[in-house]
């Protein structure tokens, strides 16, 4: 009986440490956040890259803690997928949103479940705490904002006219 005894608890330590094991990683993987399958392409900011972008970061994801939602990672893909969107409505001087559908299915995406996009045009001295304000204020832009997603990125131009185009794009992994 002293062998069977010692055995199973044996057995039991041994799965307890297993358990345990796979719990910290799980934590330690969620505290990472969101891996991309590929990665971002070069030049994209591992981290947002100044303080306009910095405050709508630290500001989605204060409005997002408010309402009980976790925070999103920075994600330099989609960083630089907002700034090269607001450089071309800046240098085409077309407000329109870009075809996620179709970004989606191409090279770097295959990771993504979900993308999402907020856009928009406005004067020059804005800074980030009224870049978020003005997004709060719409509905189809507060939703993206409280969507069910994991990642953001936000990019931003500025036109010779002064004026200020700034993209958020938000995505969820699979």
């Amino acid at each position: 009986m002293g062998f069977a005894g010692s055995e199973r608890t044996r057995r039991r330590r041994g799965l307890g440490v297993l358990v345990a094991g796979v719990l910290v990683l799980g934590i330690l993987a969620a505290a990472c956040g969101p891996v991309d399958q590929t990665p971002a392409p070069p030049g994209c900011p591992a981290d947002p890259p100044d303080p306009i972008t910095q405050t709508i970061l630290n500001r989605t994801n204060g409005d997002r803690s408010g309402e009980g939602l976790p925070a999103l990672f920075w994600n330099a893909r989609l960083a630089c997928l907002a700034d090269e969107w607001s450089r071309y409505m800046r240098d085409t001087g077309s407000f329109r949103h870009r075809d996620l559908s179709a970004t989606i299915r191409s090279p770097g995406f295959e990771g993504y479940a979900g993308l999402a996009e907020n856009i928009m045009v406005g004067p020059g001295n804005m800074d980030g705490n009224s870049i978020e304000n003005t997004w709060l204020n719409s509905p189809p832009h507060l939703a993206n904002i409280m969507g069910n997603y994991d990642t953001i990125g936000i990019g931003f131009a500025r036109g010779a006219d002064g004026r200020l185009w700034a993209t958020e794009n938000f995505g969820r992994h699979s």
